[in-house]
Parts: structure tokens; sequence; C-alpha cells
């Protein structure tokens, strides 16, 4: 089936591929040109065109839609101011009867195929819209003069509805998103604004959330596991020299959440913080998760799912396993890099009393075995952080320890393509190996070392040291 549109005003259809042609110009149509015809996606016997009149001194608008494959035509404009005249129409693929229409001053949608519309201007400016086109569900449109332009993620215009306008609050279900295989960028910025990057979550707040109403949401991951989230407020400690990205916000409408699908966060250390200003662990392997929206007593879920990128597709034998695999290396490496950043933690703790026990100390053997203490903690933390680090410049100049080996590897496998190469298999099968043996000595720091020295302590009438949890 074929519809075509003429620049003096009249509309043909062919349902035999051109063998005949059926004239279906609505009565009473006036001289125009047909801008724009557009087929339905949902039901092959509705179409709606766009008829620009301003060539005969006509600048209202006309829009006009069927559904029995033009024998009978309804004009559709209500809501659409009378003084910019339609130059195109367009229904969404992925809603039946969600229409955008643009005039010669801007956009405008209806969400009830073509009854009542309402301006989709937002920050677009006042211009005259050529053409629209939906694809991969954003909103491209071209203007005359102005540029192309794109309302990225038309997730909230697909699920809205009376319920959501009257709920208190709603999560919509974000828009699946494939995982990275590449990153491309203009050295200079490039010439316009990108999307924000990762996973876009779309949330609505009709009623006031007070500051001090706990709101949160959360990525949960298939079992069930949360793998990042957002809290507001949040009283936990920021780190002033790589401070977490806030993108929870609590206005009265419509918001926008974002995840960069990395999972895990590293220790604020400041052998870390000085030469990497990112603490993202790794990426989200591609599969189901949720995103958890809480405010206050409420809480919603909604499912959406990671992608492999399509075109993997025959490139790559099991992409599902090598990401699975990816996965379980990455998740090994994390872990292991969180153990020794709390050990770190831990050590650096127990050394801040040993330091004032020093100071006041008159004991020579609780000096002696402070001090012997103190130069065992310093080597083991030696072997996982180089305190030289002080900017990214030493790191040509001083070996790296451990812990940011590991976070190297995480950004390195991280960002490669699969298939796992059997060098990602043996270098993680490395670290992890150097990190039990180090594991080890950390074990027997925290269970005979500082035992033994509070035991001084307590012959000196000395208060003992805090010990944190033993490592089993």
């Amino acid at each position: 089936m074929i519809w075509v549109g003429s620049d003096d005003g009249l509309v043909h259809v062919t349902r035999d591929g051109g063998e005949t042609w059926e004239n279906v110009t609505p009565d009473g149509l006036a001289e125009s040109i047909i801008n724009v015809i557009e087929a339905s996606p949902h039901d092959p016997a509705t179409a709606y065109f766009a008829a620009a009149g301003y060539k005969m001194n006509d600048f209202t608008p006309h829009i006009y839609k069927t559904d029995d494959y033009g024998q009978t035509w309804q004009e559709i404009v209500t809501g659409i101011p009378g003084n910019t005249f339609a130059r195109s129409v367009r229904e969404d693929p992925d809603r039946r009867g969600l229409l955008y229409a643009g005039t010669e001053t801007g956009v405008f949608v209806s969400f009830d195929d073509g009854a009542v519309w309402q301006e989709l201007q937002l920050n677009l400016p006042e211009v005259p819209i050529t053409d629209l086109r939906v694809r991969q569900r954003d909103l491209v449109v071209s203007t005359q003069g102005r540029s192309l332009w794109i309302l990225d993620d038309l997730t909230p215009l697909h699920q809205i509805s009376d319920a959501v306008a009257s709920a208190d609050y709603h999560l919509y279900r974000p828009r699946d998103t494939h995982r990275t295989i590449a990153r491309g960028y203009y050295a200079e910025g490039g010439p316009g604004e990108n999307p924000p990057e990762g996973l876009q979550v779309h949330y609505v707040l009709n009623a006031p959330v007070a500051d001090d109403t706990p709101i949160s949401m959360e990525i949960l991951d298939p079992d069930g596991r949360v793998v990042f989230s957002e809290v507001s407020p949040d009283d936990a400690p920021e780190c002033e020299a790589s401070p977490r990205q806030r993108h929870l916000t609590r206005e009265e409408g419509a918001n926008r959440w974002s995840w960069n699908m990395w999972v895990g966060r590293f220790a604020c250390l400041d052998e870390l913080t000085a030469t990497t200003r990112d603490l993202s662990g790794y990426p989200a392997a591609p599969g189901r998760y949720r995103a958890r929206l809480t405010v206050g007593d409420f809480t919603q879920t909604q499912d959406f799912e990671i992608l492999i990128d399509p075109r993997l597709e025959g490139i790559v034998a099991d992409p599902v396993a090598e990401y699975a695999e990816l996965d379980r290396l990455s998740a090994s490496l994390y872990g292991a890099a969180s153990e020794m950043a709390q050990g770190v933690r831990d050590l650096r703790q127990v050394k801040e009393q040993l330091d004032f026990i020093l100071e006041v100390s008159t004991s020579a053997e609780v000096t002696e075995g402070g001090e012997s203490l103190n130069g065992t903690m310093d080597e083991w933390t030696a072997k996982i952080l180089q305190k030289e680090l002080k900017t990214f410049q030493n790191h040509y100049q001083h070996e790296a320890r451990l812990l940011m080996k590991y976070k190297d590897l995480l950004e390195r496998i991280g960002g490669a393509n699969i298939p796992v190469t059997e060098g990602v298999r043996e270098v993680t099968a490395d670290y992890l190996d150097v990190w039990s043996g180090i594991q080890a000595e950390l074990q027997a720091i925290k269970n005979e070392d500082i035992p033994a020295y509070n035991e001084v302590l307590r012959r000196a009438g000395l208060p003992e040291i805090y010990l944190p949890t033993p490592v089993t």
C-alpha cells in the first residue's frame, strides 16, 4: 500500500502496489501542499497527513486522519493555535495514537490520536519544524535554519496515562539500554550535545516531597542484590577528592535519574583519588535488572534490561557466556579490591590509636612493641598502596601497588570487548593469587600481632587498641 500527496492538495492511495490508484482527497480541502502523509505503523487502514496552505495565505493548521483507507477523513487540530500551519505529522511506532506534529512555530503532541494537542516545546526555540521522525525511541526534529534537535528517550510519553497523572509518585519503566562496546569522542568536545550516558530512569513526583523525607533509587541485579544506589538525604561521608555524582532530585513534576551502568565504587583513599577521579568499580553485565524508587513509605519497582550490542552477533560465538565470564572475573577482582581497601582503613584506624599510645607512653616495652607493630602495618600497607602517588605524573616515577593495579585492570577489561582473552584470565588469576598471600599477612596482623600487643598494654595498665572485626 502506498500513499501519495501532491503539492496542489490531492491525496491518492494504492493497495495493489501501484497498479490502480484511488483519489481519496477529503471533501472541502482547499488547495494546499500535502507536506507529509504518515501511514500508521499500527493499522494499515489508518493514515494521517499535514496540509500546508501558507502559499495561498492560509496559515491555519490542517491535519487529517483516516481509519478506513481514506474513505472518510477527520480534521484533528484541537489545541494547536490557529495561526501556526502544520508541516508534518508522525505516529509513534511504540504507542498507538501517540502523535507528533511539526508546525511553523514548534512541536505538538497528542496522546489520544489527535483528539487534543498540547505543546511539546521544552527548550526548543520557536522555529519552523520541517519534519519529525521517531528513531530508536528518540524524537528527531528538523528545523528551518536552526539545526537538528533530538528529544532523547520517549519512555515517559509511551507510558504516561491518567493513572500516572493522578498518582502521588510514579516510576516509569526504563528504556532497555545496550552495553557499550566502544567509546568515541571529539577532541574539542564536538559540535552538539550528546544525551547522558548510561541508563536513564524517569519518575514523577506529583505530590511535594519535603527535604527531610527519605528518597532513594536502587538498581538490583537478577539475584535481587543492590549493585548501585543513591539516597537523599545521605549522611554517608563524601569523598571530597572524588565526590559522587548526584542525580536524584525531588522536584515536583518530572524527574530524571542516571546510572552509568557500573557496579560498585572504590574506597576513597588518598593514594587512589590523587591519580584518578573516577572511583567506579566495573561495568554491569548484560541481563535483566530492576530499578526501585522509594519515597518515604512508597516503593515502586520496574524491570529493564541491559542488552548485548547486536553488532557482536556473528563475531562472538556465545556473547552471553563471554559476558558472564567477564562479569565473574570483574566481580572477583572488585571483591578482592574491596577487601584490601577495608584492610587499609582498618589498619589506619589502629595506627591512629597507636600513635596516641606512643605519644603518652612511658613504658619501654609499650614503646618498643608499638613501633614494631607500626612498622609491620606500614610494610603491609605499602604492598597495597604507593604512598608516593600524589599526582597522575607520579605514575611514571613510582610503581603502582596492588590496589591501583586492580583498579587499572578492571578499567581495561571493562573498556575492552569480548571475547575474554587468555591474557585476561591469566593476569586475573595472578593478581588474585598475590592478594591471597597478602591477605594471609593481614590475618596475622589482626588476629595475632594486635592481640599480642594488647597484652602488653594490659600489663602496663593502658587501654587496649580497638580491633576491627578479625579477618577469617
